[in-house]
């Protein structure tokens, strides 16, 4: 008796691990869309506006209260990029609050369930008042690293509606997230 219940220990234990190692793929697998890779890429094609950030129950979001570690506060208006797909896989984006265009080339990737977008030129994730010289310092000392590519996952898309999950912050066995709801132009 004491064998069985050693072996059904072991057994509920691994079971455990093993659905612990999933983390919350399973979850986010479940709010991704279910349309085809081809009705994805006919249906992104156009100009999309930003309409408003959602909570997953859709209640409209105007404002993000962020927190930093040493007790600074703050307070982001939410805003957030226009995108234009084309048919020849390219796209640009525009936001309110970053007058620079990002442009490159697209693909949905069937396997990951999302919208890769790949720069056209790397992005350097810094402030632009810094003096120039200091930046490329930084780069060569490998502190910063230009960014080639940024991607989106998709809760829903219609013929005029776009729904992009944005994930939160969230341990691997939870899952997070605001919608962002955008209208086709």
């Amino acid at each position: 008796m004491k064998v069985i219940l050693t072996y059904l220990s072991l057994f509920f234990a691994a079971f455990s691990f093993a659905q612990v190692g999933n983390g919350n793929i399973e979850m986010i697998e479940k709010i991704k869309t279910k349309k085809s890779k081809i009705e994805i890429e006919q249906l992104l094609i156009g100009h999309w506006e930003f309409i408003e950030m959602q909570t997953p129950e859709g209640k409209k979001i105007d404002t993000i209260l962020h927190k930093i570690p040493n007790g600074t506060k703050g307070i982001e208006k939410v805003e957030r990029t226009e995108y234009l797909f084309l048919e020849a896989m390219t796209y640009a984006t525009n936001s309110g609050i970053n007058k620079d265009t990002t442009n490159g080339t697209w693909i949905y990737r069937l396997l990951d369930k999302e919208v890769l977008l790949t720069f056209h030129e790397p992005i350097l994730p810094v402030d632009k008042s810094m003096p120039e010289d200091y930046i490329k310092s930084l780069v060569e000392q490998g502190v910063i690293k230009p960014i080639e590519y940024a991607f989106f996952e998709i809760h829903k898309i219609d013929k005029n509606e776009l729904w992009i999950i944005e994930h939160l912050p969230h341990s691997e066995n939870e899952l997070n997230y605001n919608i962002l709801y955008y209208k086709k132009k």
